[in-house]
């Protein structure tokens, strides 16, 4: 019997089988570039966000099996999914939500990945905590993604402002 994460496997890889040449990705994946370890198989985000919907009950089991994966697109999913579940949830699961994902940061490691998650997780849990330690932490670490993690989650604090209309 195949699990969920295996079905949504299957059909990601159908969908990359399906997809055309113009929905190609372009990520720096050429030895000492920063997407070097990364692998892609040509689903475009807004597929992958019709999956998310899709699929948007899923354990944080299951998310960690997608997580695990050395695939950009089924990793990306993880955390659409993730981010729907958290931004739906109680404080209590928002807790839970934002300590997985700060458990797996390891696997958010390509701009798209942080740019669809920080600022929806930890940017948001972090803007209601007083203690916002762990961005300074982030921000000094050697780790690129890490340093743009804490970066990116700052958007949540950012209020926003409307620009005058010049004419």
């Amino acid at each position: 019997m195949m699990n969920t994460a295996t079905q949504i496997k299957s059909l990601l890889n159908q969908l990359s089988l399906e997809s055309t040449p113009s929905k190609a990705v372009f990520f720096k994946t050429s030895v000492g570039d920063y997407a070097e370890y990364d692998q892609f198989i040509g689903v475009a985000v807004p597929d992958l966000r019709k999956v998310a919907k899709q699929f948007s009950v899923l354990s944080l089991t299951e998310l960690q099996l997608l997580l695990d994966s050395p695939i950009n697109e089924e990793r990306l999913l993880a955390l659409l999914i993730l981010v729907s579940q958290y931004q739906k949830s109680s404080a209590e699961e928002k807790d839970q939500f934002y300590h997985f994902y700060m458990r797996n940061l390891k696997h958010v490691n390509n701009w798209n990945l942080v740019d669809a998650s920080a600022h929806l997780i930890a940017g948001d849990y972090l803007h209601s905590n007083t203690n916002k330690d762990i961005l300074l932490v982030l921000a000094k670490s050697d780790n690129l993604w890490e340093r743009r993690i804490a970066i990116v989650a700052t958007w949540h604090f950012m209020p926003i402002r409307t620009m005058p209309v010049m004419l």
